[in-house]
């Protein structure tokens, strides 16, 4: 088996090593030399809300990835995402939830790009919880060719900010780790929404003349919850491609309950479809088991506990 890049700086995470931030500046140029390997790097930190090591290591490679001109510029600004949220996420863990921004955090941020410091303000506000708005179903709906649909997705971005202050303050789920969620579910939804996640009649299958599969009528579950069958789809796409993304599929289907009981304290759904839906969702807890038992990293199994604690 071919080495993996990963090792060095796994071992030193999971060793609680008190030089990991210096050590994950260290390794970045080696991690950066592919790209697949650097978003796992820093989905690995993330998830385990290293602070320091992540803002090192995006810091320390963020030239080569200026640089790089193959690299598609939505990966570069996925990273970059990242970067500039995780600068923020620990101005308010140091800050005691400070949601006026500092110089020195507008000057750390404008590192990657401009900074609107009015809209920074009112992130920050949002991700302190302030202000919440009182959300309808109807917020979230996606019809094909409506003019709503810009601001559905807009919604979406919206109440997912707003998770994560929930995750951080109700839960004690690092903002990091929520932050890993939180562009997945838009993602799994629109794929859901437009059939990517639909079977797919095998081609030979269908070049020996069989029927293709009948098409699917019934609706989902819910607009802003998963069903099995899809999700099962979804995750396989993040686990078995050519740039799996375990911490990624970890976090998406480790904090669905709380994502779940979140929708339903804002009324957006209700307890017994809650129930409904994590019954659904409880035999994929057992199909990860063995998945997660092949990592490395003992925290992926441990996802698996917010399904035991049951709904």
């Amino acid at each position: 088996m071919p080495p993996d890049p990963l090792q060095p700086l796994r071992a030193a995470l999971l060793a609680s090593a008190a030089d990991l931030p210096e050590q994950a500046a260290a390794l970045a140029p080696d991690l950066a030399a592919s790209f697949a390997t650097l978003q796992q790097a820093a989905g690995m930190l993330a998830y385990h809300d290293a602070r320091a090591a992540l803002i090192h290591l995006l810091r320390a490679a963020w030239p080569s990835l200026q640089a790089d001109p193959q690299l598609h510029p939505t990966a570069r600004g996925e990273l970059v995402a990242l970067a500039t949220d995780t600068l923020i996420y620990d101005f308010l863990e140091t800050t005691n939830g400070r949601s006026t921004p500092t110089p020195d955090l507008l000057a750390d941020l404008r590192t990657f790009f401009e900074i609107d410091a009015n809209g920074l303000e009112r992130y920050l506000a949002a991700l302190n919880g302030q202000d919440q708005p009182a959300w309808r179903l109807e917020d979230f709906t996606f019809e094909p060719g409506s003019a709503r649909q810009p601001l559905a997705a807009q919604n979406l971005a919206t109440l997912l900010i707003y998770f994560l202050s929930h995750l951080r303050q109700a839960a004690g789920v690092p903002y990091t780790r929520g932050a890993l969620f939180r562009p997945q579910l838009p993602v799994y939804l629109a794929m859901r929404r437009t059939g990517q996640l639909a079977p797919r009649q095998p081609i030979a299958d269908l070049m020996r003349g069989q029927r293709p599969f009948p098409p699917t009528t019934a609706p989902p579950p819910h607009p802003l919850s998963p069903d099995r069958d899809t999700l099962t789809r979804y995750l396989a796409h993040l686990l078995h491609t050519a740039r799996p993304q375990p911490y990624r599929a970890a976090a998406l289907f480790g904090l669905l309950p709380a994502w779940l009981r979140f929708l339903e304290t804002g009324q957006l759904l209700d307890a017994a479809r809650r129930q409904q839906i994590m019954a659904d969702l409880q035999p994929l807890a057992a199909d990860l088991q063995p998945v997660w038992a092949d990592q490395p990293d003992p925290a992926l199994a441990h996802s698996l506990l917010s399904w035991q604690k049951g709904s």
